[in-house]
């Protein structure tokens, strides 16, 4: 016997793969960005970048982001997160120190700043939901010279 045919057909969608070692690399000074979705692939629901954290880096200025979810999952290393006090609230400065395999999820509109305090190289995984990274560094890599993560640099591509 047979099994029942399906109720709906099965979609054709495809399924992408993206080797290691492989992706469009983007550099903010000595910050590294290996893309490995832009959300050309999923709509623009995510995107996905790792990003490579020189030894010493001072980061972005505490900053948020109007309308995407931000999450990292530190993959090497340790990367401080500050989350800047709120004065409307009285809450203190929160500093989480996350190494490797911790998870960090900064929602829309929620200060956060990153280092890498270490004498020593960090690694994670970020994703944007939905996409906006893309957007940005488009913006970013079309100026002359840009401040970005405390320091005046040329973005390439």
């Amino acid at each position: 016997m047979s099994p029942p045919a399906p109720i709906t057909p099965q979609p054709n969608v495809p399924v992408y793969y993206v080797k290691a070692e492989t992706g469009e690399i983007i550099t903010l000074g000595n910050v590294k960005l290996r893309v490995l979705e832009d959300g050309s692939r999923t709509d623009n629901r995510i995107s996905t970048v790792e990003g490579t954290l020189p030894a010493g880096l001072k980061g972005p200025p505490a900053h948020w982001h109007e309308m995407h979810d931000e999450c990292f999952l530190v993959t090497k290393g340790v990367i401080t997160f500050r989350v800047p006090a709120n004065p409307s609230t009285g809450e203190t400065e929160k500093i989480i120190d996350a190494g490797a395999g911790d998870y960090v999820v900064v929602p829309p509109r929620a200060p956060h700043k990153f280092t890498n305090e270490t004498d020593e190289e960090a690694k994670f995984v970020n994703t944007f939901t939905p996409v906006c990274l893309n957007f940005y560094l488009a913006c970013v890599l079309s100026l002359p010279v840009v401040f970005v993560l405390g320091m005046e640099l040329k973005g390439t591509r």
